[in-house]
C-alpha cells in the first residue's frame, strides 16, 4: 500500500473575478522512503499541489489519502519545508524553534523534546548556533534549522516547497548533499518540489513532470538516482526531461536515448480543456459577494433588522425606540439643521486635535529614530501618559484653559498622540536592515531619510496608529462634549445627545448616537480603506 495517494485531484482557487483551475486530474502514489520530486515550469500548480497535500486547501475534485486516511486538514504526520526565510519563529532560538511542534503537539515530554531536538540539529551539523535567534543566521542555516524542525517531529512524510531556491549555487548544493546524506541515515519519505531538471535529477528517485498552467501529469520519471554523474547519464537525462513535449519513436513508443537504468514514462494525459475550464469568470453573485462593501452592507442591514425587531418587541420608546422611529427623528433634525450643525461643530475641535495629535507625534517619533535620549524620552513618556484616560484630564483642561475649545483639544491631542507616536516609532524600528541600506546607499539622510524610506516601509504601521488615534480621538470628543457642554451651554453631538436625553426625547438621543455611527462607518471605510488600497494594498505590504 502507497504512503500517499493522490487520484485524480484537480485544485481550484478563486480570484476576485474568476475561479482558476491549478491542477486537473494529477494522480501519483509515493512509497515509503521514497524521494518524489513534483516537477515543472512556473505557475503549474506544484507548489499548490503541496499545500494540498499539507491539508491547506481542500480538492475541487478527487481524493487525497496517506496511510489510507483521507486528507482533511493539516496534521503532524506531514511536516511542511517552506522557501520562505521567515518560517521561523524570530522570538525563539534554534533549539526552541525545533523543540516547537514536539511540544506543541505534546508528542514529548520536555526533556525528550530536548534531547531529540539537539540530535537534529546535530544532524544538520549546526551544534554550535544551538542558542542563536534565526536572525543571526545565515539563509542556509535557517533553511537547516527549518528541515530539522521538520524532522525531529518523524513525520510520515516531509513537504518541501522549493526549500533551497532563495539560496547561492554554493549553498544550495551543501544543502542538497545534507539532504541527501540525511535521507542516506534514516530513509525518510520527502515529496519535493522544484522548477530545476538538475535539482530533481540530483535530489530524486522519482520525478512527475506536470505540464505548464493548468498543471496535469505529463510523464514520470523512474530509477533517478541510479543515473550517474560519472558516464553522463545524468546530462542525458536532464536533456531528454527539458525537452518537451517528451519525444516519441515514430512507432508511438517512448523515445529512450542510454541514461543509465532512469526510464521517463509518459501518462496519458487528459483532453486539454477550453479556456473557459482553465479559468471561468465569477458569476454576479459571486463577484458581488467578494467585495468587502457588499459583505459589510449586508452585516449593516442584518443588525438594522435586528435593532428594528427588538423595538418592536419592546414597544417602548423611552427605553429603545425603533430603528423606523429614530431615522424619522434623524431627518427631521437633519432637515432642520440641527445634526449638521451639531456635527461640524464636533468635526471642527476633532480635526484640530487630531491633527495637532499627529504633528507632536511625527515630531517625537523623529527625535526617537534620531538620538538614543529621543528613545528614551518617548519610552518614558509613553510609559507615564498612555495609560491615563484622556477625559480624566478634562477637569483639569477647563481650568488650565478655560470653556472654549482649548480644553477639548488638549484632551484630543492626548488620546491621538500615543498610540500614534508608539505605532509610528514601532513600525520605523521593524523596517528591514536592507531597505535601510537601499536609503542610504542612495546618500539619504535626516528627513528626506525618513520620509522617501522609512515612513513608506512602515505606512502599515503608522496607518494603524492613526486609525486607532481616531477611533480614541471621536468617543473621547463626544464624552467630553457631554461634560463641555454642560459647563457652556452648547458644543457638538455629544452635547445634543445630553440635552434631548434631559428632555426624554430618546428617538433624538439615538438620532445623535446613529450619527457618531454613521460618521465613524465613513471614515473607516471610505477614508481609511481608500488609504489603505493606494498605499499598503498596492504596493503589497499587506494584504
Amino acid at each position: 500500500m502507497a504512503l500517499l495517494d493522490v487520484s485524480s485531484v484537480t485544485l481550484r482557487y478563486k480570484t476576485s473575478s474568476a475561479v482558476v483551475t491549478a491542477t486537473e486530474r494529477v494522480s501519483f502514489t509515493v512509497d515509503r522512503s521514497d524521494r518524489f520530486v513534483l516537477l515543472g515550469p512556473s505557475g503549474c500548480g506544484k507548489s499548490t499541489l503541496l499545500k494540498a497535500v499539507g491539508g491547506y486547501m481542500a480538492p475541487s475534485e478527487g481524493r487525497m489519502t496517506i496511510n489510507d486516511r483521507e486528507i482533511h486538514g493539516p496534521g503532524a504526520d506531514r511536516m511542511m519545508i517552506f522557501q520562505e526565510f521567515d518560517q521561523l519563529l524570530p522570538w525563539k532560538s534554534v533549539l526552541a524553534n525545533v523543540m516547537f511542534p514536539l511540544l506543541t503537539a505534546r508528542k514529548l515530554s520536555r526533556k525528550d523534546a530536548d534531547a531529540r531536538a539537539r540530535a537534529y540539529i546535530e544532524k544538520v551539523g549546526l551544534t554550535r548556533v544551538v542558542d542563536a535567534y534565526p536572525h543571526t543566521l545565515s539563509g542556509g542555516m535557517k533553511q537547516r534549522v527549518a528541515i530539522a524542525r521538520g524532522m525531529a517531529m518523524e513525520p510520515d512524510i516531509l513537504l518541501m516547497d522549493e526549500p533551497f531556491a532563495a539560496l547561492d549555487a554554493l549553498t544550495r548544493r551543501t544543502c542538497q548533499d545534507e539532504l541527501l546524506q540525511l535521507w542516506s541515515e534514516t530513509k525518510f519519505t520527502v515529496l519535493f518540489v522544484t522548477h530545476s531538471i538538475a535539482e530533481a535529477i540530483r535530489i530524486g528517485n522519482r520525478i512527475l513532470l506536470l505540464s505548464p498552467h493548468p498543471g496535469r501529469v505529463k510523464a514520470e520519471v523512474v530509477d533517478v538516482d541510479k543515473v550517474s554523474n560519472d558516464d553522463g547519464s545524468a546530462g542525458r537525462l536532464e536533456k531528454e526531461i527539458s525537452r518537451s513535449p517528451v519525444r516519441l519513436r515514430s512507432n508511438g513508443a517512448l523515445r529512450e536515448p542510454l541514461m543509465g537504468e532512469a526510464r521517463i514514462m509518459l501518462r496519458d494525459a487528459p483532453v486539454v480543456g477550453s479556456a473557459a475550464e482553465v479559468e471561468r469568470k465569477l458569476s454576479v453573485p459571486e463577484l458581488l459577494w467578494n467585495d468587502g462593501f457588499v459583505r459589510k452592507t449586508v452585516i449593516i442591514l442584518f443588525l438594522a433588522a435586528v435593532w428594528e425587531a427588538y423595538g418592536l418587541a419592546l414597544d417602548n420608546p423611552l427605553l429603545f425606540p425603533t430603528l423606523h422611529d429614530t431615522i424619522l427623528t434623524l431627518y427631521d433634525r437633519v432637515k432642520d439643521g440641527t445634526i449638521p450643525m451639531r456635527a461640524w461643530a464636533s468635526l471642527k475641535v476633532l480635526f484640530m486635535g487630531y491633527s495637532a495629535g499627529i504633528a507632536l507625534a511625527a515630531i517625537f517619533t523623529v527625535l526617537a529614530i534620531s538620538t538614543r535620549i529621543g528613545t528614551d524620552f518617548l519610552e518614558t513618556v509613553t510609559a507615564m501618559f498612555n495609560p491615563l484616560p484622556a477625559i480624566a484630564l478634562l477637569p483639569l483642561a477647563l481650568i488650565w484653559f478655560g470653556l472654549g475649545n482649548g480644553s477639548l483639544v488638549f484632551v484630543l491631542i492626548h488620546s491621538v498622540l500615543w498610540p500614534v507616536a508608539l505605532n509610528t516609532h514601532s513600525g520605523f524600528k521593524s523596517v528591514s536592515n536592507t531597505l535601510r541600506m537601499v536609503g542610504r546607499n542612495y546618500g539619504l539622510r535626516g528627513l528626506p531619510y525618513v520620509a522617501k524610506i522609512l515612513i513608506p516601509a512602515a505606512f502599515g504601521s503608522i496607518l494603524t496608529g492613526l486609525k486607532i488615534g481616531w477611533a480614541f480621538a471621536w468617543r473621547t470628543l463626544i464624552a467630553a462634549e457631554l461634560v463641555f457642554g454642560v459647563s457652556s451651554g452648547q458644543g457638538g453631538l455629544g452635547w445634543f445627545i445630553f440635552e434631548n436625553r434631559n428632555l426624554l426625547d430618546i428617538p433624538a438621543v439615538f438620532a445623535g448616537l446613529l450619527t457618531v455611527i454613521i460618521i465613524g462607518l465613513f471614515v473607516e471605510n471610505l477614508i481609511f480603506r481608500a488609504i489603505e488600497r493606494n498605499t499598503v494594498q498596492k504596493w503589497g505590504t499587506q494584504s
